[in-house]
């Protein structure tokens, strides 16, 4: 569960990843690093005590090396902070998101007058494993707008409707009180662990 920072007030709603994007991560970091590590030497010491051509039957090698890249590079992002936010004072709803693969850790806004917003609604995202990551999706000008991906029902709930008092376009679902329901009771009974 992604740990959002919820302000609502009565002319205004801002959300954000509760740390704002900052600190790093260096919990994970080094747990990357450290598995990075390990497999590097593992194929280092491999590489030293064989005579490797990188012939076809070398290619899982390739696998391999690329999987130790992945590695490094998630140790490495996991030092920098991202994250993503909304904002809306009744005017104008501001989305703000620093990538996940950036390295200069620098917010980048857009900015849209509520009138050109369409259905705005929590639904996928994006897709992590084998289940959609839900978030906020919207249109604006012909075009799809995704943010706050991890967001779950209960708070996307409380956030639509805030949005809504303050006159935005937004897409009811009818399953929404079921999806909230459902969320609560897994919270209740498994500590959020489902």
């Amino acid at each position: 569960m992604v740990d959002f920072k919820i302000e609502i007030t009565k002319d205004r709603v801002s959300v954000s990843h509760a740390d704002g994007g900052w600190p790093p991560d260096a919990g994970t970091a080094i747990v990357f690093g450290v598995l990075s590590a390990v497999t590097v030497g593992a194929v280092a010491t491999w590489l030293t005590t064989h005579d490797v051509e990188f012939s076809p039957s070398e290619w899982p090698l390739a696998g391999i090396i690329l999987f130790a890249g992945t590695l490094l590079w998630t140790a490495f992002r996991n030092l920098f902070p991202s994250g993503q936010s909304i904002a809306c004072d009744g005017n104008t709803l501001t989305i703000g998101r620093i990538s996940d693969v950036s390295v200069r850790s620098q917010w980048k806004y857009e900015s849209f007058p509520i009138s050109a917003i369409k259905d705005l609604q929590f639904a996928s995202v994006a897709f992590g494993g084998q289940r959609p990551v839900m978030g906020l999706r919207f249109k604006v000008d012909g075009e799809t707008k995704k943010t706050l991906p991890g967001l779950e029902s209960p708070e996307a709930a409380k956030i639509l409707d805030a949005l809504g008092s303050l006159g935005v376009n937004i897409a009811r679902d009818p399953a929404m009180p079921m999806m909230v329901d459902m969320a609560l009771s897994r919270r209740k009974h498994f500590g959020g662990v489902l």
